[in-house]
């Protein structure tokens, strides 16, 4: 959660390349850690291509996950979808997952385009770690003698099909709530904390406004009060 809150806060700060680039390191280190046992390959800055490609092995058999974050401020799929798939035939990927923070209209959820997943940054992991278990069973089908290719076909078939998205869809749903809730009980407690400073806040000005007016009445003879700031010690510190 803290990881996934530090990419957020990221995308929302600086130029559109930092935003990037800020994601795609994330994004690596996420993956790093949630699989430790796959291979996560950088796709070099500047290089043509995606930002990472998850590698799923099974001996000496393998399956791969492209992956490329897009940091901006409008929706382009017509654009971004068949680079990712050009992308993906040359890095042989099998699953592409597109992760962004602007959805099409109306779409408010991680979607399935083909064979590539569209997702948001908080979606990532989960999306990630269903198609990696699927091409996981998938390498250990292709492992297995006498399995006919068929079958590995029917299985890939299926990762790619709208009912393994459905059953992805239905799985990211309580996550979603959860995330809304969590949104929603922060928010209601900055708000709470908000009106608590400004409380304090005015409590502390009425003093300090209080005891200048006493200072100003009996003079200099008014002892200090250490919890108000006065104007030597500013001018104290400054120095």
């Amino acid at each position: 959660k803290r990881d996934i809150a530090a990419l957020g806060k990221r995308s929302s700060q600086g130029s559109v390349q930092a935003q990037g680039e800020a994601g795609e390191i994330l994004i690596e280190d996420l993956l790093r850690k949630t699989f430790p046992n796959d291979q996560v390959k950088e796709i070099k800055k500047g290089a043509r291509g995606a930002d990472c490609l998850l590698i799923v092995s099974a001996g000496q058999v393998s399956s791969g996950v492209l992956i490329e974050s897009k940091v901006t401020q409008r929706w382009e799929g017509a654009k971004w979808l068949p680079k990712l798939r050009a992308d993906m035939e040359a890095e042989n990927a099998s699953i592409g997952i597109l992760v962004t923070d602007k959805f099409p209209p109306g779409q408010t959820t991680a979607f399935l385009d083909g064979n590539i997943w569209v997702v948001r940054f908080h979606e990532l992991l989960g999306v990630a770690g269903a198609v990696r278990q699927g091409l996981d069973q998938l390498n250990r089908l292709k492992l297995s003698r006498g399995t006919a290719e068929s079958t590995a076909q029917e299985m890939l078939d299926f990762l790619t099909s709208p009912r393994f998205a459905s059953i992805v869809e239905s799985m990211l749903s309580p996550v979603s709530d959860l995330r809304d809730q969590l949104v929603s009980e922060k928010r209601a407690f900055e708000k709470q904390w908000r009106i608590r400073e400004n409380a304090i806040n005015k409590m502390f000005d009425s003093a300090a406004l209080f005891h200048g007016e006493l200072i100003s009445i009996a003079g200099e003879n008014i002892p200090e009060i250490n919890s108000l700031p006065s104007v030597n010690n500013l001018l104290s510190e400054e120095k």
